[in-house]
């Protein structure tokens, strides 16, 4: 009886830890759009980027398991993403429109905000101009769209589904304004052949940390071992190497 008792404490026991283990197996589902330069590429289970390579050199040195999404519209990753547990989704901006719709998990990149005016542009020079523009440069699906709808320039706001078009638009004259990162507009301004002369980079607008946030569906223990490979990572020297790298 008692040895009979015992088998079966022992099976429950391996059943279990078996459960524990699988659910720490997990993968984690990385979903991609192509943002240059935070991900350049993603098809294949395979990808390149400074965010995309933070996140997998992250999660691998964690020993966290992953699969990397083929790239798709920024606005469809999002959407399903949004729905998936163990969803992750960045470059992704912390801002009020975007707060209660995700779980945040960790700034991954300390970025800013930047506009930029077509050269010699005499305005606008600081965010009060700003709210007087006609037109204004924005990535659908980005950040900027939610900035731009945050200060109510929803009427003005002209979006596109790349960085090129904005830099294009900017060097021409056909935009007063374009609002973007820092390190996306001179991505942008380099794939689009534009000379960095016929642009003005005007004013810092907010300073935009950029974060990797999962489903509100994410277990909360798979959210506090994600959040711990990501915080470990920045302060690496991995972390530094692959800014170096990108700047």
């Amino acid at each position: 009886m008692i040895r009979s008792r015992l088998f079966l404490m022992i099976i429950s026991a391996l059943f279990s830890c078996g459960g524990v283990i699988a659910a720490r197996a997990e993968p984690a589902i990385i979903y991609t759009a192509i943002i240059s330069p935070y991900i350049t590429e993603a098809a294949g289970g395979k990808g390149a980027g400074l965010i995309l390579e933070i996140m997998t050199g992250a999660l691998g040195a964690a020993g966290v398991p992953y699969q990397i999404k083929d790239a798709q519209p920024w606005r469809r990753a999002q959407s399903e993403a949004i729905e998936q547990p163990g969803s992750l989704v960045s470059p992704f901006a912390r801002t009020p429109v975007r707060e209660p719709d995700w779980s945040w998990i960790s700034i991954l990149l300390d970025e800013k905000m930047y506009i930029y005016v077509p050269a010699g542009a005499a305005k606008p020079n600081n965010q009060e101009e700003l709210l007087k523009v006609a037109s204004l440069g924005a990535l659908a699906g980005g950040a900027p769209e939610s900035i731009a709808k945050e200060l109510g320039l929803v009427n003005v706001m002209q979006t596109v589904p790349s960085e090129q078009q904005n830099a294009i638009k900017t060097s021409l004259g056909r935009i007063e304004a374009w609002m973007s990162q820092g390190y996306m507009a001179a991505a942008g301004m380099r794939e689009a052949g534009v000379k960095p002369a016929t642009i003005d980079q005007r004013f810092v607008l907010r300073d935009l940390p950029l974060w990797v946030a999962t489903s509100k569906k994410t277990d909360p223990a798979m959210v506090a071992t994600l959040r711990q490979a990501f915080e470990s990572f920045r302060v690496s020297p991995a972390y530094a190497q692959l800014l170096k790298r990108y700047q």
